[in-house]
């Protein structure tokens, strides 16, 4: 296939494809694709009504199956023109119907930019613009002009612009990127949902489920020294049965705990460390921030008014957009002391401290568990560590017997996700008189070996329990056997996941907002510069224009040159094989015809063993002729004066009726 619009058309395809985040879908559209250019091409005589019909069923197919698989309907429309595309590749279009088949797929690609789910969409777009020049040309020629192999080299179409092209494409391209007016909310997102993500928007937390593997797209990245509990919020309410943790809704909440030092005072101080993390798409995080440990100052530039909840120790943002950097600073004391006591702490201890009563086989296993421990503290150590040691970790692990779910977990199973760990260490705290919580959050433990950044991914997910002691504060304990979620990498993916990291930020989150920002960034950097810097920089500039412009006139000299001279050559070319032309017809109409297949060399040789008159001045009219067509030769003056001499001649001698029967015939 080497029609350029046919495949710009599929490159279109493609686009959709993505936006469906489907093989299946990918396939199905090539396949179509193919049947088109291949088996339906030209063969059935579509029409207008039939490119309607096929909008319609593409359109209403559409929302059918995205309905079934529970998908959103933004996209119909555009399945809906992949099946018009199809039929208008099986039949001959006119000149405006190919230029909006063209338009068709520009508009692919335009929807397929709103999301851009990944660096795939770098590797569309580099042969969009090599093939974008083709289509248009193949568009507004001939059909079969720009293939004929027959043609001369300046007559055929070139498919592939050069580098010169290219470049304009990938700068005015960039130029409308930045410059196009652009929505301020948040960008259309991928086709799964938060479900399918793994998202922590789910404020309760039921161990008894099964447990799943979460998506491994990543969510975050961060930087920074003994990073390994990102805290999102806790749960501190239990049902009745002792197993469902949930959150109240809770309107106490406080700003951030700030020490009065500056951002640049609290990078020199050993006592704090810091923490930049750079957030590959805000929708996901529900205006909660996650941090490790209590943060002392923060920094950001997509939300606003960080503010901690009394109740579960969240960080919430008042509000929360999307811009094209999505990074936020924080800092947190290397050696945190406990909170003084307060009224409202010693209440809320004391609340976190409940919980409904469990069986005896369960009392008398914990009370055998922790028999040798000193104190409360090193009694939660045991049981983390006998949970650790003792029990297995699995994803999708049975269900739990639904009227005794601890019991059926600590006693028979032993098996289980950390959502189970978590609430069952918590369940215990409390039965110890030990005030205690259910965190959800995220493990920071695979580095990015591409950009040294610890890399969070949705199936980092994790749960870990809380107990408050007066003299510490809030420790954290994890019983979760095994490491934590994760895994290792390699360079090349994580070279990858890297550019695709930073073409979500920087590219797919690019709105509005960060359209604003970059004008306003480019304002102030423009304003902070010298005057001296910027005559320097004016000087600089008329010197290389005057050096442009006295090269462009030297090039302009030179081409005009070279074009006058081959204007020189065509003349005298065109003129010369006019002469030619003319002397065939004399000797034709005298009786001396020159056969198709013999050279002009050959047919003067016959002529001079026919003995034709006025031979001379053939030779002459014929040997200027080869040196100014064939040999490129432009003829002088004298000699295009000669040839007119010759030629007039040979129309004014008298060759004889019968002449031509004196020459002889070759076998």
């Amino acid at each position: 296939m080497k029609n350029p619009r046919h495949l710009f058309i599929l490159l279109g395809f493609l686009a959709q494809g993505m936006s469906w985040e489907s093989y299946t879908f990918v396939a199905v559209t090539l396949g179509l694709w193919m049947l088109a250019v291949t088996v339906l091409h030209r063969k059935i005589p579509f029409t207008l009504s039939s490119e309607a019909i096929a909008l319609l069923l593409g359109c209403a197919a559409s929302v059918l199956i995205n309905q079934g698989l529970q998908r959103s309907l933004h996209f119909f429309l555009g399945d809906g023109l992949i099946l018009l595309q199809v039929v208008r590749l099986a039949r001959p279009l006119t000149r405006r119907e190919k230029l909006t088949s063209i338009v068709i797929a520009c508009f692919h690609f335009g929807v397929l930019c709103t999301l851009a789910p990944n660096i795939r969409f770098v590797l569309l777009f580099a042969a969009a613009i090599l093939l974008f020049p083709g289509a248009l040309k193949e568009a507004f020629t001939d059909p079969e002009s720009w293939v004929a192999a027959t043609l001369p080299p300046k007559k055929r179409i070139r498919l592939v612009p050069t580098m010169r092209v290219c470049l304009w494409l990938l700068l005015g391209s960039g130029f409308l990127f930045l410059t196009a007016p652009r929505f301020t909310g948040t960008p259309l997102q991928f086709r799964e949902g938060f479900t399918d993500q793994g998202s922590l928007l789910d404020s309760v937390l039921d161990p008894r489920r099964g447990g799943r593997a979460n998506s491994k797209q990543v969510l975050l990245q961060i930087e920074g020294e003994h990073i390994a509990y990102l805290r999102c919020f806790a749960l501190t309410e239990i049902d009745g049965d002792g197993v469902r943790w949930y959150s109240l809704p809770s309107a106490l909440r406080e700003p951030l705990v700030t020490n009065g030092l500056a951002k640049a005072e609290l990078l020199r101080d050993p006592r704090f460390l810091s923490r930049k993390v750079y957030i590959k798409n805000s929708l996901y995080l529900g205006r909660i921030v996650p941090v490790d440990h209590s943060p002392v100052f923060m920094d950001q530039t997509f939300f606003s008014t960080p503010m901690r909840n009394v109740l579960n120790d969240a960080i919430e943002a008042k509000s929360m957009w999307t811009t094209a950097n999505n990074v936020y600073q924080y800092f947190v004391e290397k050696d945190p002391a406990p909170p003084p006591p307060s009224s409202l702490l010693t209440n809320l201890t004391r609340e976190l401290s409940k919980y409904p009563r469990q069986s005896a086989r369960l009392t008398k296993w914990l009370q055998q568990t922790v028999r040798n421990g000193t104190n409360s503290l090193h009694k939660a150590h045991i049981l983390e560590k006998y949970l650790r040691n003792n029990f297995t970790y699995q994803l999708g692990a049975p269900e739990l017997d639904r009227l005794a779910p601890i019991d059926d977990f600590i006693l028979n199973r032993q098996e289980g996700h950390c959502e189970r760990f978590a609430a069952a260490m918590a369940l215990f705290l409390r039965m110890q008189g030990v005030p205690s919580r259910v965190v959800i959050g995220y493990v920071a433990t695979t580095g990015n070996l591409f950009s040294g950044r610890l890399q969070v991914r949705f199936c980092d997910a994790h749960s870990w329990a809380e107990g408050y002691f007066p003299d510490k504060g809030w420790i954290t304990f994890d019983a979760t056997p095994g490491p934590p979620p994760g895994g290792g990498g390699s360079g090349f993916w994580d070279m990858v996941e890297d550019l695709d990291f930073a073409w979500y930020s920087h590219i797919v989150n690019f709105n509005g907002f960060a359209q604003k920002d970059l004008a306003a960034t480019s304002v102030r950097l423009l304003a902070s510069v010298p005057r001296a810097a910027w005559n320097g920089a004016a000087c600089c500039f008329l010197v290389l224009l005057g050096v442009a412009v006295a090269v462009r006139s030297g090039w302009k000299v030179a081409w005009e040159w070279k074009r006058k001279l081959a204007r020189t050559k065509h003349s005298s070319s065109a003129a010369a094989r006019h002469f030619y032309e003319e002397m065939l017809r004399v000797f034709e109409r005298k009786g001396f015809p020159k056969p198709d297949k013999e050279t002009p060399l050959e047919f003067l040789e016959e002529l001079r063993l026919g003995a034709a008159p006025a031979y001379n001045d053939a030779v002459l009219v014929t040997e200027n002729f080869c040196h100014a067509f064939y040999g490129q030769k432009p003829l002088t003056s004298e000699e295009q004066a000669g040839t007119e001499a010759a030629l007039k001649r040979l129309k004014t001698e008298s060759l004889g009726k019968n002449a031509g029967n004196h020459i002889p015939q070759r076998n």
